[in-house]
């Protein structure tokens, strides 16, 4: 074991495809039916972490989908402790990270996507792209016309909501960070994690899977923003060096005040910076002692119970 996971056989290219989910018991089983329809690669299995749906998907998925590996949590953990949970729970080469309101449309999108890890070692983290259900026909037609580019366009930073990892990146720059549960920014935060230990992050084109439109995260309202502020200055403080983080805390509260229309109602970012605030004055301590652990080594990720 390192870093508290198992290591896998170098010599297979298994692939645990991981979803977490909340309720909406018609959305997985729709994603889970395209992956079985349209999943040519056949060395992979799935994990679907339930984060205490109350609506009949876990029973749903065990009569419909007999295959498919559950993790039953009792209430809502969030996205970065339920990916934790399986990756650490399911040994494999590579994980799929999907969000659970997906489509998957293309049949050779895993074997494509595995193909192009296989022949880049240095390529940690491989993302898709995403698209609108208005615009799968036009898509389809485009490949099915110029067929499929293995093109890369290397990033910074890559979505995780649909996104290869070669395991070997957990093992070496570590689990995704638990502090920004239960979700945002934590993608951020280990994209740069991985590129401090040397991986090269891609993006593939011409391999899309429809995203339905922020089926949980359109019900957070207010709170989402609170989480994008808390997450985002929570990313800044653990990363960068105080000059740094003053000018992006800066750069990113001149860009929400450049918002402000006279008359209207305020932004959402100002609405809950006071929240935000609040919470880094209750929990300065365990913050201040991370950042100095994390600006020491960057995949240092022991969640704080914070307050």
């Amino acid at each position: 074991m390192q870093n508290g996971l198992k290591i896998f056989s170098n010599s297979s290219d298994s692939v645990c495809i991981i979803i977490p989910h909340l309720n909406e018991k018609q959305i997985i089983l729709d994603c889970l039916d395209s992956i079985r329809k349209k999943t040519e690669f056949l060395n992979h299995f799935i994990v679907v972490v339930d984060n205490g749906s109350r609506d009949g998907s876990v029973s749903a998925i065990r009569n419909k989908f007999p295959e498919v590996k559950l993790i039953c949590n009792k209430t809502n953990l969030g996205f970065p402790k339920a990916i934790n949970q399986a990756v650490r729970a399911y040994p494999a080469k590579y994980y799929f990270l999907l969000n659970n309101d997906t489509i998957i449309i293309q049949p050779y999108w895993l074997k494509t996507l595995v193909k192009i890890m296989e022949e880049n070692e240095d390529l940690g983290i491989l993302g898709t792209k995403q698209i609108s259900p208005v615009e799968v026909g036009n898509f389809l037609k485009q490949i099915e016309k110029l067929a499929v580019s293995e093109k890369l366009n290397f990033q910074n930073f890559v979505f995780y909501g649909q996104v290869l990892i070669r395991s070997k990146v957990f093992l070496s720059a570590g689990l995704l960070d638990e502090d920004f549960s239960p979700a945002y920014i934590e993608d951020h935060d280990h994209c740069f994690r991985a590129l401090k230990k040397g991986w090269k992050l891609a993006i593939i084109p011409s391999i899309r899977i429809v995203h339905l439109g922020m089926v949980t995260g359109s019900k957070l309202k207010l709170y989402k923003s609170y989480l994008l502020i808390r997450n985002s200055i929570l990313f800044m403080l653990y990363n960068f060096n105080l000059r740094k983080c003053i000018m992006k805390i800066s750069g990113m509260y001149y860009r929400i005040l450049k918002t402000i229309v006279p008359g209207r109602e305020l932004p959402p970012g100002l609405k809950v910076t006071p929240m935000a605030m609040w919470f880094y004055i209750k929990n300065m301590i365990p913050i201040i002692k991370k950042r100095i652990y994390r600006l020491r080594d960057p995949t240092y990720s022991k969640p704080i119970n914070f307050r």
